[in-house]
């Protein structure tokens, strides 16, 4: 049988290289095809690979940057010939690659204001989704903590500030001592919870590939973790950066570096990976992952697998399957881990095994949009998981677990599943693998914003607008929608104003009071009202208020009031750096509101 794959022994360094045997009858690029990183095909009379998963791009296609495409000419095509195998050609070359030169006056970030607490020991098995930490507006998942019951999460991503520097950065949006979920993490941690951060992912440059050298990048990434407490981290490895051999040894080696420290240090760390999958297991280079961090000794606490975007040629009629194809691809890294760990001496039992796989589906509709990701899914995944004690159960993303406005849909979003669906219900599914003995929500009081009182005004000679789902709507704007006055949270399209909510984050509108009654429930339930009723007249006296003075470093959130330069102003949203009196010309470009 032709084997396209084997190992072979360099003599070199004695480490093992990845072989493949050449064939010549490469087929023809097919635009309804899914490609995987090392796939070639022929186009236009030329030879192409693939860095990466791809459908649909074009081989050959002008672009600017190298990485703006999925494809690189590897020559010219041949006749095709029987296949049989000719002298092997190394996919990678593992010989040692020179260590780059240190770059002088090397920055690491400013951590002084990270205060999260410290991160815990993770139970051997856990449902942790991920969380989209750079989407707008921030998902604040430890508020939700009291209706879901989730401990644990992944944060993602953390990525180089641009191409050209090593600094660490949540998405490129926030500076790393910045997180956008830094209360959200501190809050969590509080309730007997914890976070796991994952470097990399798919979009951005991962800061293994910008270090110059391993030392420099263990000591970002050793800073980083001692600044945020984590006792888990994530290395997202996917795309162009699967291919990317000299990064990728450079980040074993620095990640060595860094278990070494912290076991001398007392400091504990779990290491995880996170790499594309096919029902048939890991691809080669993602292999190649794994191998390059065992040839340093590095110790791998767990592989998560991306069950999603198989593609047509792997994963037919993925209708009803998804959940099949997500087991099928857990058992195949099941035999794949014990083959790689008995190259290196190790024999591991399915036990230990199961414990180091984790499962991560898109949950709804998948990027590849034919593969979609029921609850039904969902519930096959939870049994397998609870058969087999796996490691992990996650997801793509909290974010996106609610229903779209428009319900049901034949495109992919970032915020919504295109599924119909009951929000969180996927998470709800899953949450059911935790173990939430030690995890009470009651620890912590309700959110500052939930003690808000909304506004009261005077409407006369005011008129709004009705409510338009296809209207764009920002922070400020009010509409009228069911003879009821709604005011906008943030940026919003398509949600319903009068849509029932159990949380009051859970929806960008809050109701505007026009009635000048007091609600009742603030005599008992709102102690805190700092205002003088008269029964009498029914008019409202508002006392004098102090607040904080604004700065500059501190990080505020929707609904907490400053004082700066004489005057109030109340934060829209999340913000920080932003002057409270900067004049703007639209109001939604400043996150402060004067009210005083």
């Amino acid at each position: 049988m032709f084997r396209p794959f084997y190992y072979e022994k360099n003599k070199k360094t004695g480490k093992k290289n990845l072989m493949r045997h050449m064939r010549q009858n490469i087929p023809t690029w097919n635009s309804s095809i899914a490609y995987w990183g090392g796939d070639r095909v022929i186009y236009n009379g030329k030879t192409y690979e693939a860095k990466w998963w791809t459908q649909g791009d074009i081989p050959g296609k002008p672009v600017q940057h190298e990485w703006d495409t999925p494809w690189k000419a590897v020559g010219q095509s041949t006749a095709p010939t029987e296949p049989e195998p000719e002298e092997p050609t190394p996919i990678v070359d593992l010989a040692d690659v020179p260590e780059p030169v240190p770059k002088e006056n090397i920055l690491y970030p400013d951590y002084s204001g990270v205060d999260v607490g410290q991160g815990i020991q993770w139970p051997k098995a856990v449902f942790a989704p991920y969380v989209d930490a750079t989407g707008w507006p921030p998902l604040t998942f430890a508020n939700l903590a009291n209706e879901l019951m989730i401990p644990y999460f992944n944060l993602g991503f953390i990525v180089a500030e641009n191409d050209s520097s090593y600094l660490p950065t949540w998405g490129t949006y926030y500076a790393a001592g910045d997180g956008p979920l830094n209360e959200q993490i501190k809050l969590i941690r509080e309730m007997g919870g914890d976070v796991s951060v994952s470097f990399g992912g798919l979009s951005n440059v991962p800061i293994h590939v910008t270090a110059p050298n391993a030392n420099i990048l263990k000591e970002q990434y050793k800073a980083f973790i001692k600044a945020y407490g984590l006792t888990r981290v994530d290395f997202d490895i996917e795309g162009q950066w699967l291919s990317d051999t000299p990064s990728l040894k450079r980040n074993s080696e620095a990640l060595k570096l860094l278990q070494d420290e912290l076991i001398d240090e007392g400091y504990p760390l779990e290491i995880w990976f996170t790499l594309p999958v096919l029902p048939s297991g890991l691809t080669p280079l993602g292999i190649d992952v794994l191998r390059y961090a065992l040839d340093e000794d590095v110790t791998i606490n767990g592989v998560n697998i991306m069950t999603m975007d198989y593609g047509e040629a792997v994963a037919p009629n993925p209708e009803n399957n998804m959940g099949d194809y997500g087991i099928a691809a857990a058992e195949s890294l099941l035999n794949q881990l014990k083959f790689i760990y008995a190259d290196y001496g190790m024999t591991l039992s399915d036990e230990e095994l199961y414990s180091m796989i984790g499962m991560t589906p898109m949950i709804g509709m998948n990027d590849i949009t034919t593969e979609v990701f029921y609850q039904e899914d969902a519930r096959e995944t939870l049994d397998y998981a609870n058969n087999k004690n796996l490691g992990m159960l996650s997801m793509w993303s909290l974010n996106r677990d609610k229903e779209c406005p428009g319900g049901e849909t034949n495109y992919v979003s970032i915020t919504c599943s295109s599924v119909l669906q009951k929000p969180y219900e996927f998470s709800k599914i899953f949450n059911e693998y935790n173990d939430l003995r030690n995890f009470d929500p009651d620890l912590i009081g309700p959110p500052e914003e939930m003690n808000e009182i909304p506004d009261i005004v005077d409407l006369t000679d005011v008129t709004y607008a009705e409510w338009s789902p296809t209207q764009i709507y920002v922070a400020g704007d009010r509409v009228i929608y069911n003879d009821n006055i709604y005011e906008a949270k943030w940026w919003t399209q398509g949600d319903n104003p009068g849509q029932p909510v159990k949380n009051e984050w859970d929806t960008p509108w809050s109701p505007v009071i026009t009635d000048i009654e007091i609600p009742s429930i603030m005599d008992e339930e709102l102690p805190f009202l700092e205002e003088l009723i008269d029964t009498e007249t029914d008019e409202v006296e508002i006392l004098p208020q102090t607040y904080p003075e604004w700065s500059a470093k501190q990080i505020y959130v929707a609904g907490d009031r400053v004082e700066y330069e004489g005057k109030i102003f109340e934060a829209k949203w999340w913000t920080q750096g932003d002057d409270p009196s900067a004049v703007v010309k639209y109001p939604w470009e400043s996150p402060w509101e004067r009210i005083g």
